[in-house]
C-alpha cells in the first residue's frame, strides 16, 4: 500500500475519489451536518447533498459524486463521522476503512482521505469514545490468551 502525505489544497489533488469526512455539530433531535474541510471548492461541490439533507453526518453514512464541478478528482466520496464531540482517532481510522470498504467492489484503488481540519485529536471528555481510546482501544486486555 501507498501512501502520500500531501498539504495542496484538496480541490488540486489528482486522484479516483477524494474522501471528506462530515461531522454533525447539532443538538441531539437536530442534525447540522458539517463538511470538515475549509476549501471552498470541495464545499461548493458537496453543498447540494447537505442542504437537500442527504448526507446528516450519521457515523459511516456514505454518499458518492461523479465529475465533481471545480475539483481535480474523478469522485467525491463524502463519510459522515457522528457527533463532532464524539470524532477521535479511533473513529479516524474507522472512517478511512469504510472509505476503503465501499470504494472497493467499485475497482477504486487509490483515493485521497482529507484529514478534519477542525478536529484536535481527541473526543470531548464526556464522550464515551475518550474512555475508549483512554484505555488503549475496545478490546484491550479483555481476549487475553494464557499459554
Amino acid at each position: 500500500m501507498k501512501t502520500d502525505l500531501s498539504f495542496t489544497a484538496p480541490s488540486q489533488i489528482e486522484t479516483e475519489c477524494l474522501v471528506v469526512p462530515v461531522l454533525d455539530r447539532g443538538e441531539k433531535e437536530k442534525n447540522e451536518a458539517i463538511l470538515e474541510t475549509s476549501d471552498s471548492a470541495v464545499q461548493k461541490a458537496a453543498m447540494d447533498l447537505i442542504s437537500s439533507g442527504e448526507v446528516t453526518g450519521k457515523i459511516f453514512e456514505t454518499v458518492m459524486t461523479h465529475r465533481p464541478q471545480g475539483l481535480k478528482a474523478k469522485r467525491l466520496l463524502l463519510v459522515g463521522g457522528g457527533k463532532a464531540k464524539n470524532f477521535s482517532g479511533y473513529e479516524l481510522r474507522k472512517l478511512a476503512g469504510t472509505a476503503a470498504r465501499f470504494l472497493k467492489p467499485k475497482s477504486i484503488r487509490s483515493f485521497a482521505f482529507v484529514a478534519p481540519e477542525s478536529w484536535a485529536g481527541e473526543a470531548s471528555k464526556s464522550a464515551h469514545s475518550t474512555y475508549v481510546s483512554l484505555r488503549g482501544g475496545p478490546c484491550r486486555g479483555r481476549f487475553r490468551r494464557k499459554f
